[in-house]
């Protein structure tokens, strides 16, 4: 039979208890590290109810016996334009009257509708919504001096004489 002197037992103590330390600091960091390691979280869709309004809308919006024909264009008046021509200029405005009321639209910007002013030229403005394009004219006055109406009668003319 061998026996082990007490030098050799207080060694082997000591080295297992070393070894069974680093396996709990093993475990301990195997646990606390584990989220590096886990594969990503899995998201379900979303089963929220049906919206039968919305799939209405969807279905009647396509085009089942061809293109639609284009949409028409809102009803208003260009009063007037300031469309620069140098380059490197601002993109201009136009004066509209839409509904008795004056109102200043900017290019870019959504105007009736869902149309959007595209562009402002010396002549006209053009407004566009999806592919449908609109040219609206520069409405000149028919008759009469500049700055008034044609429907107003001219200032009588001074007399210099006395």
């Amino acid at each position: 039979m061998m026996w082990f002197t007490p030098q050799q037992c207080s060694a082997w103590g000591l080295a297992l208890l070393c070894a069974c330390g680093r396996a709990a600091l093993a475990l301990w960091l195997g646990y606390r590290l584990s989220w590096a390691a886990a594969p990503a979280p899995l998201y379900l869709p979303d089963w929220s109810l049906p919206d039968p309004q919305g799939a209405a809308t969807r279905v009647a919006a396509r085009h089942w016996f061809g293109q639609s024909r284009p949409p028409s264009p809102p009803p208003l008046r260009l009063l007037g334009v300031f469309a620069p021509q140098a380059a490197g200029a601002l993109d201009g405005f136009a004066v509209v009257d839409s509904g008795g009321q004056a109102q200043f639209w900017r290019p870019g910007q959504i105007v009736a509708q869902g149309w959007r002013l595209e562009r402002v030229s010396a002549d006209g403005v053009w407004l566009a919504l999806e592919q449908a394009r609109q040219f609206y004219p520069l409405v000149k006055p028919d008759s009469g001096q500049a700055g008034m109406s044609a429907d107003q009668p001219a200032p009588p003319e001074e007399d210099d004489e006395p």
